[in-house]
Formats: C-alpha cells, structure tokens, sequence
C-alpha cells in the first residue's frame, strides 16, 4: 500500500516538475510556444516605421506653391513618388496595378486658394477595399 501523499507547496511542485519532465507535449506547449510567439512577434514589431510606400501625384495647377507641396510629400521618409504629372485616370492604373497606394490630386486653382483662410480642397485616393463577388 502506497503511503498517502504528504501536502506542502515544494512537495506538489516537485510531482508537478517531476510530471512534466515525462510530457514531452507539454513542455513544447509550455516553454517551446510561448517562446516561438514571442520570437514572431519581436520579428514583425521591431521595424514599426513603413517607408517607401508609393504614392502617384497628380498636379493639375503647376504652380510654385504646388511644387513645394510636391516637394514636402517627396521629402518624407514614408512616401515615394512613384507617378508625377499624370492625370487621375492614369493615377487610379498605378493604383490598381499596386505600384501606388494612394494619389495625391491638387487641383488646378491650389495656389489661388492657398492665401486664403479656408481650406483648398486636395484629395488623395487610396485601394477601394476588395468586395466579394456577387451571387
């Protein structure tokens, strides 16, 4: 007859050590998936600024104003130029061939409204958002 197990924390954790040392399953669930985890996702964390990202600019006014706009969307560390000059059907191709993300349009009176208190209206235009086929 085997003696009845005698209570106490170090006692318990023992049986529970000496338990999981035999479970291969449970050491892999344990130790092995937390740390696969935590290695996945310091992989995708640790670069958190995007750069590069394509963006067509479309510049319909031509003015020094919209230039230097231009030139402080190409300044930027997240964005590149990948399409100038065009027009916005040429701007929605690069958009839907994936060569840009987005569009920037300024329109043709950007400088005239520049002065001005209220705000021009420049637009830019992103991916429309993939919709299920229909049935």
């Amino acid at each position: 007859m085997r003696p009845k197990p005698k209570p106490g924390f170090l006692l318990v954790a023992a049986r529970e050590w000496r338990w999981l040392l035999h479970d291969r399953a449970a050491l892999i669930l344990i130790f092995g998936v937390p740390l696969f985890a935590f290695v996945v996702l310091t992989a995708v964390f640790s670069h958190p600024v995007i750069r590069g990202l394509g963006v067509a600019v479309v510049d319909e006014d031509r003015s020094e104003t919209s230039r230097a706009f231009v030139e402080q969307v190409a300044a930027s560390p997240s964005l590149s130029i990948v399409e100038r000059d065009g027009d916005l059907a040429s701007a929605a191709r690069a958009i839907r061939s994936g060569d840009a993300i987005a569009a920037v349009y300024i329109p043709a009176n950007f400088e005239s409204d520049a002065p001005k208190s209220s705000p021009s209206t420049t637009s830019s235009t992103s991916r429309p958002p993939v919709s299920p086929p229909q049935a």
